[in-house]
């Protein structure tokens, strides 16, 4: 609206030193509603609003340069409003793209394994559909993250750390300790 407009350009003359004191809240009010007396709710309704703007345009910002935040938003927002072929065909496609990755770490198993997590969840996607072997591969993903964690760890020598106490529990540490 124009008095966001004008509110930011009120707020470049202060800028790069903002100072919280009541008389610059009063000139500010003063320039961005001349005609009416000082109200703190209205200035603070209109400081929210702008507030508001500023981080809408930061994430927009954001997303420009992250293409892979985008296919996950896109692929949220395709699963919630009822386009099942097309959300499970650009999951798909995510996921082979993952794949084609020729060095898949730990990071990108979990990466597979979330997005058939979400897939075979969708309401949408048949349970028990041979031909659909999502649940087979979600947890496929799902070992291949822990194997590779697990390599990554004993590689970075966290092994000898979580089993230098005597005690240790969990499948990761029991993997680590036959490592040894």
């Amino acid at each position: 609206s124009e008095k966001l407009q004008n509110l930011y350009t009120i707020l470049t003359d202060y800028y790069p030193d903002f100072n919280d004191d009541k008389a610059n809240q009063d000139e500010v009010h003063r320039k961005l509603y001349p005609e009416q007396p000082f109200s703190d709710n209205r200035l603070q309704k209109a400081f929210n609003s702008l507030m508001t703007l500023t981080k809408d345009f930061l994430v927009q910002e954001e997303l420009k340069g992250d293409d892979k935040l985008k296919e996950r938003l896109l692929l949220r927002k395709l699963g919630r409003r009822h386009q099942y072929p097309s959300f499970r065909d650009n999951t798909i496609k995510q996921i082979k793209k993952i794949k084609e990755n020729s060095l898949l770490e730990s990071n990108h198993y979990l990466e597979i394994f979330l997005l058939y997590q979400t897939l075979y969840f969708h309401p949408n996607t048949p349970k028990l559909d041979r031909k659909q072997e999502f649940l087979t591969e979600m947890l496929s993903a799902l070992d291949a993250f822990f194997a590779t964690l697990a390599l990554q760890l004993v590689s970075a020598g966290v092994g000898k750390i979580l089993t230098a106490g005597g005690e240790t529990s969990g499948a990761i540490v029991e993997g680590l300790q036959l490592s040894r």
